[in-house]
């Protein structure tokens, strides 16, 4: 899903002051109304979950009803949601009738962005010692490490473009990419080599994904079949 990554914000607390987290998709708009319409329920009990849901709704009426409003709300209802399993003691899950599965295939999204040289974040968390992305060598050496190390059997990649001050991504155009959805060949040529040294390390067995984030028109598609010929996406 290209999709910004999830932004955790605390969006309500129980009646012992623990704030309850909720993931969503965020952008100004969607933070902003989350924090407009989460200011009114305090002293409300969050785990009446649809009595609050409605209100909400009720409220959105007349002004936007649907698109970032919807998305505002529902994060707001996950954060309810998790506040009322969490006070019945019980997952999630159970409160929408049971899990149907007790496991689930999972994949390495935005493998590789936060190691890129530009972005890399020498600090702590996940990506503390590890060997920074500054060439198409480093890539295979990262789908190794996606495969060996944490057994992952499919990965998504974006659009990774490399130069001589280090690795960077090929933005979505909302953040500064491709404005004009064109496709060069530089950059297709740009896309097998970066793709075929992800399956150098990761195998011929793994899922290969690229996200290519809204970039490009429908000529794209001229991509596509090369890429599957090649056993690339």
């Amino acid at each position: 899903m290209s999709t910004p990554a999830p932004a955790p914000a605390p969006l309500a607390t129980d009646r012992a002051s623990a704030a309850r987290r909720s993931e969503y998709a965020g952008n100004a708009g969607v933070d902003s109304l989350i924090l407009s319409l989460g200011g009114g329920l305090a002293g409300q009990d969050p785990r009446a979950v649809e009595v609050i849901s409605q209100r909400l709704r009720l409220n959105m009426t007349g002004n936007s009803y649907g698109g970032t409003a919807f998305m505002a709300i529902a994060a707001i209802e996950n954060a309810l949601i998790d506040i009322k399993a969490k006070d019945l003691g019980i997952p999630v899950c159970e409160l929408l009738g049971g899990p149907i599965h007790k496991t689930l295939p999972v994949y390495w999204t935005q493998c590789g962005n936060c190691r890129l040289d530009r972005g890399w974040n020498v600090g702590g968390g996940p990506n503390s010692g590890r060997t920074p992305v500054r060439s198409y060598e480093d890539v295979t050496e990262l789908g190794r490490e996606a495969v060996e190390e944490h057994g992952f059997k499919s990965i998504k990649t974006m659009i990774f473009l490399f130069d001589q001050e280090g690795g960077s991504t090929l933005l979505p155009p909302t953040g500064g990419g491709n404005a004009t959805g064109t496709v060069s060949q530089e950059l297709i040529d740009n896309i097998v080599r970066t793709q075929t040294a992800w399956r150098a390390g990761i195998g011929p067995d793994t899922l290969l994904k690229l996200d290519l984030n809204f970039n490009f028109r429908t000529e794209v598609a001229a991509l596509l079949p090369l890429c599957r010929w090649h056993h690339l996406i």
